[in-house]
């Protein structure tokens, strides 16, 4: 049998038909194409040029808003290719579960001007109440990954990066760094749209926060306000914080309890002869009334606590609502240790267990029976006796050593 060549203009043709399909397979699934399940919102195909000088605060929010309209019904991306994005105008606040990504922390990079004011990236009602939307495979309903965010503390402008209003569900956020923001890093459970704001079911992994916060204004806060069931169910997992201008982590409620939160691999150092006046991680809080219990920490390390504050202080209120069952597992220390140790100005169920304390301040300080209830349990694997200590007489009773011997 003799097989015929095709003819030269058939080739053609047959070349032709297969790039044309090439082409739309790739065109089909491009970011943000309306018929992809899983949209990928690229911020370069909406005018973005992440060359460190143009505004791209424009080209940001329409992506965004794109993102935001998808996601309505399945999962939506805004992403950050490799590149330094300025963002003179903030992003508004999404109402959908829309996640950001980019090419990695380093390489993905939205460096904030001087100008601009509010929040970076915030969400309001991303809930598992909102619209049903189809899932992704790990569970995540607003996810952020490899970005990095630069702000400039010479603003006299309240700049934050991620702050989750209201309800917020099932948020992952890992390998993401957040540098010299005058405002928070990671702020949650505040109320903007609702009268409940509260986070749950939610993962942070691999963050490095640094040069954040200021007077008043924590690098991470976790809080609940209104009613619900409140924050909870929560996982920290490898967070470096360092040199805060305000507290480094504030754990508090406003309202309904923040409970059922792990925190894994903590590290929190002051900026050695800081003039900054907080402490380094604060569980509970003077001035508001709800309640914070089942808090534990592994791994911890808390360096250089700035002078006259501590390096942790659990507070409340009253009695009553005093911090319930925190469990710590860490070392206080560091090359400048100025401040304090810890201080327990109120608590209740407290076992607290330190590889060492060393800071030239009082190690241990714990306030009177009328804020702090019993157990509180000192851990120093047999250095406890070397401790300086201040204890209310009203206390000494309270406060144990692992065999709940007096301390």
């Amino acid at each position: 049998m003799i097989h015929r060549l095709p003819h030269p203009e058939q080739i053609w043709r047959m070349v032709f038909a297969f790039a044309f399909a090439i082409v739309l397979a790739f065109s089909w699934h491009s970011p943000g194409h309306a018929s992809d399940p899983g949209a990928i919102f690229n911020v370069r195909n909406y005018g973005a040029r992440g060359d460190a000088a143009t505004d791209d605060s424009a080209a940001i929010a329409s992506a965004a808003a794109a993102a935001a309209t998808a996601a309505s019904s399945r999962p939506a991306s805004l992403y950050f290719p490799s590149g330094v994005y300025r963002l003179v105008a903030a992003v508004p606040t999404f109402t959908a579960p829309v996640s950001v990504s980019g090419d990695g922390h380093a390489q993905s990079v939205i460096r904030v001007d001087t100008a601009f004011s509010g929040d970076v990236f915030s969400w309001s009602g991303t809930s598992d109440d909102a619209e049903p939307v189809v899932q992704p495979a790990d569970g995540a309903r607003v996810k952020i990954e490899g970005v990095r965010i630069v702000g400039d503390r010479t603003t006299g402008n309240l700049q934050n990066a991620f702050v989750f209003y209201d309800r917020a569900d099932r948020v992952l956020m890992q390998n993401v760094d957040v540098f010299y923001m005058t405002g928070h890093a990671l702020y949650s459970g505040v109320s903007q749209r609702a009268p409940q704001g509260y986070m749950t079911r939610s993962s942070f992994y691999s963050l490095r926060f640094f040069n954040c916060g200021n007077a008043g204004i924590a690098t991470v806060d976790f809080n609940a306000r209104g009613g619900g069931p409140g924050t909870s169910e929560v996982s920290v997992n490898a967070l470096d914080i360092y040199a805060p201008y305000g507290p480094g982590v504030v754990i508090h409620s406003d309202g309904p309890p923040v409970h059922a939160m792990r925190f894994s691999k903590l590290r929190i150092e002051g900026l050695q002869n800081g003039t900054v006046s907080s402490d380094l991680l604060q569980i509970g809080d003077a001035s508001l009334g709800g309640n914070v219990r089942d808090i534990d920490f592994e791994q911890t390390d808390l360096i250089d606590p700035y002078f006259g504050f501590a390096a942790i202080r659990i507070t409340a209120t009253g009695v009553s609502s005093a911090p319930d069952e925190v469990g710590f597992e860490g070392f206080i220390g560091g090359g400048l240790p100025n401040g304090k140790g810890v201080v327990v100005d109120a608590g209740r169920r407290l076992f607290l267990n330190f590889r060492g304390i060393h800071t030239t301040d009082v190690n241990v300080a714990v306030g009177p029976s009328t804020t702090v209830g019993g157990p509180v349990v000192l851990n120093g694997f047999g250095q406890e006796s070397s401790w300086t200590r201040s204890i209310d007489p009203s206390s000494v009773a309270n406060v144990k050593i692992p065999v709940l011997q007096p301390f």
